[in-house]
């Protein structure tokens, strides 16, 4: 597995929250949920754009029963839709176990906000989502284990705790073609 956390070139100036010790404690932030329920399995994915031109290579990743993490910086809300109907056409996200998303930082445009866009195409998957995670590409950009497996907790209505990402244990969950 993989560390997704902040670049060493702007870890010093990054906050205390973010240096990778403090390991994903989505927890204590303030997520929201688009899609109540839960999920468990190794938590894959990264920058939407990346993993759209990863589709089709070798080393795109088998997303099958994953948790899948997007995030992206400075892609408009036509792109980050375009990269989603891409995925959605190639059959990479059909068979996810639910999505959590991180930050979409400079991505809104044209009266359009770039959450919307991936919360649409996230609900028309109909697995459990959770929204709003300090992971991607800003100074509160918490450190993601990548591969590590998770549960993902998206409460519903009169549902107790906050949406959230639990790590059930910190081995890597080999994921072969």
């Amino acid at each position: 597995w993989a560390i997704k956390a902040p670049p060493a070139t702007i870890f010093g100036a990054a906050s205390s929250r973010s240096r990778p010790a403090c390991w994903a404690r989505f927890a204590r932030s303030t997520p929201g949920t688009p899609a109540a329920g839960r999920a468990s399995g190794p938590l894959l994915g990264g920058t939407l754009t990346i993993l759209a031109h990863l589709a089709g290579t070798p080393f795109f990743p088998r997303l099958d029963g994953a948790i899948l993490f997007l995030e992206d910086v400075g892609e408009k809300p036509y792109r980050i839709d375009r990269t989603l109907t891409q995925l959605r056409l190639a059959g990479a996200l059909s068979r996810v176990a639910g999505v959590a998303i991180g930050q979409l930082t400079g991505c809104d445009g044209d009266g359009v906000a770039a959450l919307d866009v991936v919360r649409e195409a996230v609900l028309a998957l109909g697995v459990p989502a959770v929204e709003g995670l300090p992971a991607g590409h800003e100074d509160r950009n918490l450190a993601l284990p990548l591969g590590a497996r998770a549960t993902l907790v998206a409460p519903g209505p009169g549902e107790e705790g906050p949406p959230r990402i639990l790590f059930d244990e910190w081995t890597p969950e080999r994921r072969t073609a």
